[in-house]
């Protein structure tokens, strides 16, 4: 009693899913609206991949069948069918990539301040997703990067923004938790 906890040592989600089931629980428990939101989220995991995988030089088809991939993969389809967070985390996480490959080849602040608010939406709805953030840093590099070495990408990832944002954003996230 009295005694303050980090919500992490408890629990293993943050607080996105259950903000995200507030109107359900206003109406009274509505479970339709709860597989609603669900599917909702799931549908827009599937645009984002493969809006995603267009950005990585699919075509639309190629994209397409990616983002099927993922909307039935068992895992995918078993978490889609409950109030579980794993749906938002895979929502937030795949625009937010995306929306960071915008930001590369755009250069738009509106892409840039979509990915972040995105990516960490997704460590706030599943902490274990802040590990992805490595593979966003490597999205974030060029394909020149990658022919001069790994000291350049890390160089590259490290120094200019959005980085220190997102590792902010990250870290207070995690220190909410």
């Amino acid at each position: 009693h009295g005694q303050v906890l980090r919500v992490s040592k408890s629990l293993v989600s943050g607080p996105v899913m259950a903000t995200l089931l507030l109107p359900a629980v206003a109406l009274g428990g509505a479970e339709w609206l709860t597989h609603l939101i669900q599917l909702s989220l799931l549908l827009l995991s599937a645009l984002s991949t493969a809006r995603l995988g267009e950005r990585l030089g699919l075509s639309r088809r190629e994209g397409a069948i990616a983002a099927l991939f993922v909307v039935a993969a068992p895992g995918v389809l078993a978490m889609a069918g409950s109030a579980m967070p794993d749906v938002p985390a895979l929502c937030f996480l795949t625009l937010g990539s995306e929306r960071l490959l915008a930001w590369r080849s755009e250069r738009r602040k509106t892409a840039l301040f979509a990915a972040v608010l995105s990516l960490a939406l997704a460590v706030l709805s599943r902490p274990h997703t802040l590990l992805a953030l490595g593979i966003a840093a490597l999205l974030w590099t060029d394909d020149e990067d990658w022919q001069k070495g790994l000291g350049t990408i890390v160089r590259r990832s490290l120094g200019p923004p959005p980085w220190p944002l997102l590792t902010g954003l990250a870290l207070l996230a995690l220190n909410r938790l």
